[in-house]
């Protein structure tokens, strides 16, 4: 079985933990209106895609739209360290009526490839804070 799992034979491997790292790379705080485009169409937005210097936005395929739909609409849903305020991770009991919300049937498929998100995402934060100590 691919990385992409079962459901999505031949899918581009990493586009939704890449769509996760530049998320998080270019997250500074607050909510940016294009964030609702971005919820709405499963494809990053613009402003984000230039902060790096980066031209081509991450165009996802179709299959991952709801795995990529339901990750932002979990914006503010992540646990935070008390002491650093560093995200830890996503608040798993938000994911269900997040989902439902949404219109989104929650799957053991969806939880997987929320969770590889999640991973790529807190591997980008990590980076981030490491810099910023130096």
């Amino acid at each position: 079985m691919s990385r992409c799992g079962a459901r999505r034979q031949g899918c581009p491997r990493g586009k939704l933990r890449a769509l996760a790292r530049r998320w998080a790379s270019g997250r500074t705080g607050g909510r940016d209106t294009s964030d609702d485009a971005a919820t709405r169409n499963a494809i990053l937005p613009d402003w984000l895609a230039k902060k790096r210097g980066e031209d081509a936005p991450i165009e996802v395929p179709l299959a991952d739209a709801d795995p990529a739909n339901l990750f932002f609409a979990l914006d503010t849903q992540w646990h935070r360290h008390a002491m650093t305020g560093q995200r830890t991770g996503i608040d798993y009991a938000a994911i269900r009526p997040t989902a439902e919300l949404l219109g989104i049937e929650p799957t053991p498929e969806l939880l997987a490839d929320l969770r590889r998100m999640e991973m790529a995402a807190l591997a980008q934060f990590g980076a981030k804070a490491g810099s910023a100590r130096r």
